[in-house]
């Protein structure tokens, strides 16, 4: 089956922008090992504290979320990460070479201090403010 003019420059032209997305992003402080893609709206709290590999590719809604001045993460070479996946990285984070992260899919390097066997519901709560409007 072949695919038209019409396929070809629409896969071009998407390619052209997630590129120019990566070199935005190396601007920004970003490390990368080259030829990476970059979806749209893809973020990034800190670029400076990413790095990621050789030919590695962050599909569209991406969250690179660092918690801590001192948080890290590192994506290996041919790398794939799926649209819409979120890492919440409080210390470091490192993805190997050779990776496929599916659509969606949440990481994180720190828990809320439960202990192993222990429910969620027994953390207790803090309040911090009211959602209603004051009248």
């Amino acid at each position: 089956m072949r695919f038209g003019a019409s396929y070809n420059s629409t896969l071009l032209f998407h390619v052209v922008c997630d590129r120019l997305r990566s070199h935005v992003l190396t601007l920004r402080g970003c490390t990368q090992g080259g030829k990476c893609r970059v979806g749209a709206r893809v973020r990034v709290d800190n670029p400076h504290k990413l790095a990621l590999g050789f030919r590695c590719q962050v599909e569209e809604q991406v969250w690179f979320k660092l918690v801590e001045p001192k948080a890290q993460i590192s994506v290996g070479n041919y790398t794939f990460i799926g649209r819409g996946s979120e890492f919440d990285v409080l210390d470091h984070v490192t993805i190997g070479n050779h990776v496929l992260i599916a659509p969606g899919v949440f990481i994180s390097d720190h828990g809320h201090n439960i202990a192993s066997g222990s429910l969620i519901a027994s953390q207790e709560c803090t309040f911090v403010r009211s959602l209603q409007r004051n009248q």
